[in-house]
């Protein structure tokens, strides 16, 4: 069993989850700031680079398989994979979300770009994808977008107070939930965008005027069982 992560010093790290031994240090050319993902059959993982790349590793030897870079041509800053965890969808499709306002789909055997979504602006959020291959994103420009994680394809669009980087659990009856920086959860139909409920999470203080240092849900809320 390994223990797999990036780091900001451009490297890749695999360890011996049970002593903490480094098995291998790779060298990947950029800053890694999300966290790696597995393929579908459990032998190989992917990373996200900060340099906007997309690559793909086994897990036996930690040899690359490939590496693919999003058809960006903005400075590199803009460029960036900043997305909290990737996701492998069920055609084993790695999906990550970009700063330059693009949600990118790569085949997951040969790292070939499958399609490109647009936003209305940059994104760093995580990202969800439902039982029936729904993907779910935001962004800076406080969108919740859903697209079908097959075609590319709008499914819909919600409007959140601000800016939302953590959009988390589904619930079992399909429920979404999901936190922005003016200080609010929400609970959201997958399948429609709806809202089921929505909450302060300080309350008297929540608004998108207020500053997000204090009031920030950032991460992905965590529904227990």
């Amino acid at each position: 069993e390994q223990l797999i992560f990036g780091s900001r010093d451009e490297h890749l790290y695999m360890l011996d989850a049970r002593t903490g031994q480094t098995l291998r240090r790779i060298p990947v050319g950029s800053e890694v700031h999300s966290a790696p993902v597995l393929g579908r059959d459990g032998h190989f993982f992917f990373i996200a680079t900060v340099g906007g790349f997309v690559k793909a590793f086994t897990i036996a030897s930690g040899r690359q398989l490939w590496s693919s870079r999003t058809p960006c041509n903005l400075p590199p800053t803009m460029c960036a994979l900043y997305s909290m965890r990737p996701v492998v969808d069920a055609n084993g499709r790695v999906i990550v979300g970009s700063m330059d306002g693009h949600v990118y789909a790569f085949d997951g055997d040969n790292g070939e770009l499958a399609w490109a979504y647009q936003l209305e602006g940059a994104t760093r959020s995580s990202l969800a994808l439902t039982r029936d291959g729904t993907l779910l994103v935001g962004g800076f420009a406080g969108v919740l977008h859903a697209i079908d994680a097959q075609s590319g394809e709008q499914k819909w669009t919600r409007k959140v107070a601000a800016i939302t980087e953590g959009v988390g659990s589904i619930a079992d009856d399909g429920t979404l939930l999901l936190g922005d920086y003016a200080g609010f959860v929400y609970a959201l139909d997958h399948k429609t965008g709806a809202v089921r409920w929505s909450m302060c999470a300080v309350p008297g203080t929540c608004g998108a005027r207020v500053d997000p240092s204090r009031i920030a849900v950032q991460c992905a809320p965590t529904l227990t069982a």
